[in-house]
């Protein structure tokens, strides 16, 4: 189903809506919020927000010029919001075990995962999330970009000093 089909839904109050977004991008949302917290149950239990604040907000979101980029803005602000309210941040991520194994086609020791975990533990949000897109997602930086509502550029910039602080942490770790 399209997006403006989608959004049509959304503003006739259509109980089908909502698993036609779900069907359109909760998997991908999924996994951005998994790599965002570095937790498969925070993953959960923010999807379900997200989906409740879509509920409510459900006539804003049918306006969205590009619905996809504003369900990946309000799971962003959700992901952060929770990030914020963990004092324990660091503990948090150290979840991210959780998710490199959800990911099939990564195959790590746990000694390499650990070391990944400690390094993107240091990430800010905006750099960590591109990393996620770009890495586990297999986005381009254009799709990220859209998702963002940022320039591919500036994806492409939030990815390279991520990189950059990521591998400085590893080499220090050797």
């Amino acid at each position: 189903m399209s997006e403006i089909e989608i959004k049509k839904l959304l503003a006739e109050n259509e109980a089908a809506a909502l698993t036609q977004i779900y069907n359109y991008a909760g998997q991908e949302l999924y996994y951005y919020m998994t790599g965002m917290t570095g937790s498969t149950h925070d993953a959960e239990e923010l999807l379900n927000e997200l989906f409740i604040k879509i509920v409510e907000k459900k006539q804003k979101v049918a306006k969205a010029i590009r619905l996809k980029s504003y369900l990946y803005k309000m799971a962003a602000n959700i992901a952060r919001d929770r990030l914020k309210a963990n004092k324990k941040h660091a503990e948090a991520l150290s979840n991210y075990s959780n998710f490199l194994e959800a990911i099939d086609d990564i195959s790590v020791s746990k000694e390499e995962t650990s070391k990944a975990i400690n390094a993107m533990n240091i990430l800010p949000v905006k750099q960590r999330e591109v990393v996620v897109m770009k890495i586990y997602m297999k986005k381009t930086f254009v799709e990220i970009g859209a998702t963002l509502n940022i320039s591919p550029n500036t994806a492409i910039s939030r990815y390279r000093y991520a990189m950059k602080k990521m591998k400085s942490k590893l080499e220090q770790e050797l």
